[in-house]
């Protein structure tokens, strides 16, 4: 068993050789660029897109934030900057403490995109949150789950 001098000696070596294979990656790829005379890639968003929707994501106000993400949403449906408003909506909700919603938001980003990690992931997460006895459709929820 290595003693902790050795230990913290190999985890800094491990850290050194990871920042400098960063550094390598990012130097090769921005020498590479600039030699083969690759132009920047042209944004895929208009300037109407990016300031309605970072309107939405500087807003203080939760409730107010929704509607302007569900504003954004609206206006731009096939918006490339979408998954950055679903995020917006899954930290809202979070912190309205409003899992349904949180579900229904991954539900809405799935019907775009089905196999999108985030989107499953939170659905996932969130799902449980959502089934009381309470709930008179208790079984089509099951249902749809599976």
């Amino acid at each position: 068993m290595e003693d902790e001098a050795a230990m913290k000696r190999r985890l800094r070596i491990i850290l050194v050789s990871l920042m400098l294979g960063n550094l390598v990656f990012l130097g090769t790829a921005r020498r590479g660029g600039a030699q083969t005379g690759q132009t920047q890639p042209q944004l895929k968003y208009t300037n109407e897109e990016y300031n309605d929707l970072n309107a939405a994501l500087r807003e203080k106000d939760l409730q107010r934030q929704v509607q302007l993400l569900d504003q954004f949403c609206e206006k731009h449906p096939k918006s490339e900057l979408l998954p950055t408003a679903f995020q917006a909506y899954f930290q809202a909700y979070q912190k309205l403490n409003n899992p349904t919603k949180v579900v229904e938001t991954a539900d809405r980003w799935l019907l775009l995109d089905p196999t999108n990690f985030v989107a499953l992931a939170t659905r996932a997460y969130y799902f449980p949150a959502t089934i009381t006895n309470a709930y008179p459709d208790l079984a089509a929820k099951l249902d749809k789950a599976e």
